[in-house]
């Protein structure tokens, strides 16, 4: 399942953060350069996990992070940011390659 956080949805993705166990946020600026350049490449893994059960994958943009909780938003350390969380907690930072074979291996983790 892929999401964009917005307010309309705050809520929603919000309850999802605490209740799943593979929750995977970018957190992003469309006005830095890295993002741009990551950006085809997670489009494509956002298309190959879109009908995904047991994966979430959750864009918020730097204009949109304010509609997420403070204890999330404090995990972001700059742009690009990849976070996963399980249950409400940061598990892991993705800090590898940003090929879309390695990212789909962290997705799946």
């Amino acid at each position: 399942m892929i999401f964009n956080l917005n307010k309309e949805n705050k809520e929603y993705i919000n309850n999802i953060l605490l209740e799943y166990d593979n929750i995977n946020v970018l957190y992003y600026s469309p006005l830095c350069f890295y993002c741009n350049a990551l950006k085809p490449t997670w489009d494509k893994l956002c298309d190959d996990f879109k009908n995904s059960k047991t994966i979430i994958i959750v864009n918020a943009s730097n204009n949109n992070i304010k509609n997420f909780e403070e204890k999330y938003r404090k995990d972001i350390t700059g742009y690009p940011t990849i976070l996963k969380y399980s249950k409400g907690k940061k598990k892991k930072e993705y800090n590898g390659n940003r090929s879309l074979i390695d990212l789909k291996k962290f997705v799946k983790k």
